[in-house]
């Protein structure tokens, strides 16, 4: 990998979110369970591009409607909290998400369209998620909280609210280790 050090400010920045964009998701998961099923390794690699490219329903088309939602709820978040107006490259940015993500919905024929359209409403309050943890870590930071702090306060929080859940959900589910088959 290039030393990004040695890269200006900028620039690194944006090759930065470039990597991470292209190395988040659930490749790894996608490219296990298929090999798991087919009973050969897969190359991750092209795990990874037929996921892009196959991206219009289920699993993969959340994810890209969570992920392309995020940056654009955090630019009204940030507005709604700061009065701080986004630039115009979030605009185009947020227009071309929007679109991409009409596209995903909308290319459904028949029943397909309505089971993307009935996911797309769980990833879009995903993408909220990631936009009010997005503002309040930057808010706590800006006040003053260490990274380390703030982002340990947020995950604190988040596993509060979550542990009901795993309590109702024990034994079941992190007690247990029979594999069932994938319902579909």
């Amino acid at each position: 990998m290039a030393d990004l050090s040695q890269i200006p400010t900028h620039r690194g920045s944006v090759l930065a979110v470039v990597a991470a964009a292209v190395l988040f998701g659930t490749t790894g998961t996608a490219q296990a369970l298929a090999s798991d099923s087919l009973g050969y390794d897969l190359d991750p690699l092209a795990v990874g591009s037929a996921r892009v490219v196959l991206a219009a329903a289920g699993v993969a088309a959340g994810t890209m409607i969570a992920l392309g939602s995020g940056p654009a709820f955090t630019g009204v978040l940030q507005y709604l909290v700061d009065r701080r107006r986004p630039g115009p490259l979030w605009f185009l940015s947020t227009v071309v998400a929007v679109a991409g993500m009409t596209l995903i919905v909308a290319g459904q024929p028949g029943d397909d369209a309505s089971n993307v359209l009935a996911g797309a409403v769980p990833a879009l309050i995903a993408g909220l998620g990631y936009a009010v943890y997005t503002v309040a870590g930057a808010h706590m930071i800006t006040a003053g909280v260490s990274t380390q702090g703030a982002m340990g306060q947020m995950f604190g929080i988040g596993g509060i609210l979550l542990l009901p859940i795993l309590i109702w959900q024990w034994p079941g589910g992190l007690g247990t280790s029979v594999r069932q088959p994938l319902q579909r």
